[in-house]
């Protein structure tokens, strides 16, 4: 299986675990190629209904053509941001979210503590980006563990 074709089923997977997500009081199917167009008409918005058959077209053109063109390798990456970025923001509960934040927080003082800094930023831009689906960049990392150190007394 070429480097595409894995692209495409993981994006399909990916579209899949969203609508698992957002639709948690409807059974959607592990298996990608037992979801047929009946099941999804019936329950997913629109939106949705038109992604997932996009993903099946780009798919049946690689097959056909044995490659994506530029333009179709640009839309998969897309709507794989897309659906990812949603699906991290959305697959929190606020509970779960401050829970995870707060358990960061008590992480970064204890580097802190420990004089590193470096780690503490890091550790900042890696739970972020699990939390959000966006990786923050160094200046909000070092900003907010700044503001942390400085509420915390604790000596640079």
């Amino acid at each position: 299986m070429n480097a595409s074709l894995k692209k495409i089923k993981h994006l399909r997977l990916t579209v899949l675990d969203y609508a698992n997500k957002k639709f948690s009081h409807l059974t959607v199917p592990k298996d990608p190629q037992s979801v047929d167009e009946n099941w999804i008409a019936d329950t997913w918005p629109s939106d949705l209904k038109n992604d997932f058959a996009l993903v099946g077209v780009l798919e049946e053109n690689l097959l056909n053509d044995k490659r994506l063109t530029a333009s179709d390798m640009n839309k998969c990456n897309t709507m794989y941001k897309y659906y990812m970025r949603n699906m991290n923001r959305e697959g929190y509960t606020d509970k779960e979210r401050k829970s995870m934040i707060m358990n960061m927080d008590k992480l970064i003082e204890d580097l802190l503590n420990m004089g590193h800094k470096i780690n503490a930023i890091k550790c900042y831009r890696e739970s972020m980006g699990k939390l959000d689906g966006k990786l923050p960049g160094l200046r909000e990392a070092k900003d907010y563990v700044d503001k942390l150190q400085e509420s915390m007394n604790v000596k640079q």
